[in-house]
């Protein structure tokens, strides 16, 4: 009778769990816009968790503020950990490793998609590193209930093995009320290294793999495509990527258009 009821119990909080998760590939935008730096006005971001600086290779940021309470994943958050490859983690608890990314151009190694933490908004996981031009800032902007809070990552280093990126920039816009989520990309600048397959993880995931949506991109496929059309591996999808690719794929041949946004819209 005991095992039944902790049976019971476990199915109860399984089912629980994945209520939780309101994020679905159907209700994600891939678009152009506008990319707007983040100004002076913004806190640069120069401690990290163990409040000592920065550093420039792998590490995890001091609890940084939304400015606002925003919803995720059944939960209500109002701050934030900034980790240097490309993620942030909502809460206040750091990033269960500071080298959070696939370990090789081809994949390999525990990204942000299958790695045990959760809450975790990744809009280019990736081997990366700062120079003395690279730059973390986060904002809040806007009237109570409308508010924004944009992490901005500026002018890293692509560390990959052949590395295929000089610059890479992007932003994470977190929308009070509404609960949007938008990963917004500047013009990149590539390296003098030919164009060649490499991988990256760009998506959202709640408590495990199952509760994810990710984007999977051919490393030929322009960003600004059309998604979800049978004669390229360009969508949305609910969950890891598949063993057989495409993962996010990048060659510097194909670089972001300023403004270029993916955007995840919770389920009502």
């Amino acid at each position: 009778m005991k095992r039944n009821i902790f049976t019971a119990i476990a199915i109860a909080a399984s089912l629980s769990a994945s209520a939780q998760w309101n994020y679905d590939a159907k209700h994600t935008e891939s678009l152009t816009g506008s990319y707007k730096d983040v100004g002076k006005k913004a806190t640069v971001i120069t401690t990290n968790f163990s409040g000592a600086a920065l550093s420039a290779d792998d590490d995890n940021s001091s609890v940084q503020p939304i400015g606002f309470d925003f919803k995720f994943n059944g939960q209500s958050f109002n701050s934030f950990v900034m980790n240097t490859n490309g993620f942030i983690k909502l809460g206040v608890m750091a990033p269960s490793s500071k080298s959070i990314y696939y370990s090789t151009a081809m994949g390999g190694g525990a990204c942000a998609i299958n790695v045990k933490d959760s809450n975790l908004l990744y809009a280019f996981n990736r081997n990366m590193v700062a120079d003395k031009n690279t730059e973390y800032k986060v904002g809040t902007t806007g009237k109570d209930g409308s508010r924004v809070c944009t992490v901005q990552f500026k002018n890293l280093l692509d560390k990959i093995n052949p590395s295929q990126y000089a610059s890479i920039s992007f932003q994470v816009k977190l929308y009070e009320g509404s609960n949007i989520i938008e990963f917004v990309y500047d013009e990149w600048a590539a390296t003098e290294i030919a164009g060649t397959l490499s991988v990256a993880a760009v998506g959202i995931k709640g408590n495990d793999v199952e509760s994810s949506v990710n984007v999977a991109k051919g490393s030929s496929v322009k960003w600004d495509e059309t998604m979800n059309e049978p004669s390229k591996p360009y969508q949305f999808r609910n969950g890891d990527y598949e063993k057989k690719g495409p993962n996010f794929g990048n060659k510097n041949s194909v670089l972001p258009e300023a403004g270029h946004t993916y955007r995840f819209r919770p389920l009502k």
